[in-house]
């Protein structure tokens, strides 16, 4: 009965913090001067301009989950497989541009491949691109893609790795016996840790849709760029939260087509670690090939950006006074954040638990 009354609590808190005040928001829009209408939504699905909005915000998400996922499965196939030296150093800088505002390695991107960028003159100075291509690329959604991937590979990096530290090592080993590692890949671990890496490519997806700090510091016109015109320059509450539609309709489709392909099929053996633990392929080549994609990933998305921002601050007094300037807001970006994630993780976790209930009843 406690436990019954418990997850009970947690549903409703999650109901009143969470669906009720996006169910109130939409149906407010849906009434004009007193009276049910539909204008805000008839002008979103029915101009062009705004079906041009919703096709830019789906290439956006769409090529940063792909140059996400180029960088992040590798990155966790080498953390997690291979003797890689300075593994854990390697792990810790790939969380920086995650734990770093995008807005803020997009700063440091455009401060290198614009007009006038250190990156730009080199690039156009020693290859057959102009200094208008390079900055038109920049500020382009590519440009976007590009900058948000580099933010958000980590995401697919941490899940790809902790899936591959959970797979049974005894399937590897046998199928090692009969094959190459190619082949193991191929056909053992790739199909095992698959619905980690869809999982996560779904969340990078959804994160990119709902990305509003890059799209606007690049004037990419995406769904949020114009819900935030709406509410900052013309104070239509109603029309933003119309142009926020298509994001939850389209969120709704990814989870609904997850459902459908993972229905029936057992991934059990994830979690289910052996005594010895994870194989790790001792392959020389292998591991050089790791330090190589490591060294250059880290370097690209973490030194470039970082080393940029710092020549741009020119003295260290910056640091101080910026240190000075921000004391309260680092105070409440911890106390918020750690509030946050506990409500979040708690209320997760009864939610899971009430799920899992749900389906054995």
């Amino acid at each position: 009965m406690q436990k019954r009354l418990t997850l009970g609590f947690f549903f409703m808190l999650f109901i009143c913090t969470t669906f009720i005040p996006i169910v109130w928001m939409f149906g407010s829009s849906l009434y004009e001067d007193g009276r049910f209408s539909l204008v805000y939504y008839r002008d979103i699905f029915l101009t062009q301009r705004y079906v041009r909005v919703i096709l830019n915000s789906l290439i956006l998400a769409s090529i940063t989950t792909a140059l996400s996922s180029l960088a992040g499965i590798p990155a966790g196939f080498f953390l997690a497989k291979t003797n890689l030296p300075l593994k854990n150093v390697f792990k810790i800088s790939f969380l920086i541009p995650f734990i770093i505002p995008s807005y803020i390695v997009g700063i440091a991107w455009a401060n290198l491949l614009g007009r006038t960028g250190f990156l730009n003159t080199l690039l156009s100075h020693y290859t057959p691109l102009s200094p208008e291509s390079i900055s038109n690329f920049m500020y382009s959604l590519y440009g976007a893609s590009f900058i948000l991937s580099i933010n958000l590979f980590p995401v697919v990096m941490l899940m790809t790795e902790y899936a591959l530290k959970n797979i049974n090592p005894r399937l590897e080993e046998s199928g090692l016996i009969a094959g190459s590692i190619f082949q193991v890949i191929r056909q053992i671990t790739l199909p095992l840790i698959a619905p980690a890496i869809l999982s996560c490519m779904m969340i990078v997806f959804i994160l990119s849709l709902s990305e509003f700090g890059i799209p606007s510091l690049l004037q990419v016109n995406v769904l949020t760029t114009q819900i935030f015109t709406q509410f900052s320059a013309f104070y239509n509450e109603k029309a933003a939260t119309a142009i926020a539609f298509p994001l939850i309709v389209i969120t709704i489709m990814l989870m609904i087509v997850e459902q459908v392909y993972f229905r029936g099929k057992s991934f059990e053996i994830l979690g289910r670690r052996a005594s010895h633990g994870t194989i790790r392929y001792q392959e020389r080549w292998l591991t050089v090939t790791g330090i190589l994609f490591c060294a250059f990933i880290f370097i690209l998305c973490v030194v470039v950006p970082l080393t940029t921002l710092m020549v741009g601050s020119k003295t260290v007094s910056a640091y101080y006074d910026a240190f000075n300037l921000a004391k309260n807001g680092i105070k409440n970006t911890i106390l918020y954040g750690s509030l946050g994630a506990t409500f979040l993780t708690v209320v997760g976790f009864f939610w899971v638990t009430f799920r899992k209930k749900s389906n054995q009843n």
